[in-house]
């Protein structure tokens, strides 16, 4: 698919259906929503993470400074 969308892209006479944009649409939206519904949670606690981590550090970069 991506070997197909590159080569097609760039020609100067690219041209897609309706009915094949609104069918990649459909499975584009669908996956999005599937990740969210798997991955949610897991996103949010790596967030939760990674906020932690970034005051740690600014924790202990004030701690070295002083």
């Amino acid at each position: 698919m991506v070997k197909s969308y590159s080569a097609a892209r760039y020609k100067d006479d690219f041209n897609i259906e309706q009915a094949d944009a609104e069918q990649i649409f459909i499975r584009v939206s669908t996956f999005l929503k599937l990740t969210e519904i798997m991955c949610g949670e897991k996103i949010k606690s790596l967030a939760i993470v990674a906020e932690s981590y970034a005051q740690l550090k600014k924790e202990s970069e004030v701690d070295h400074a002083g």
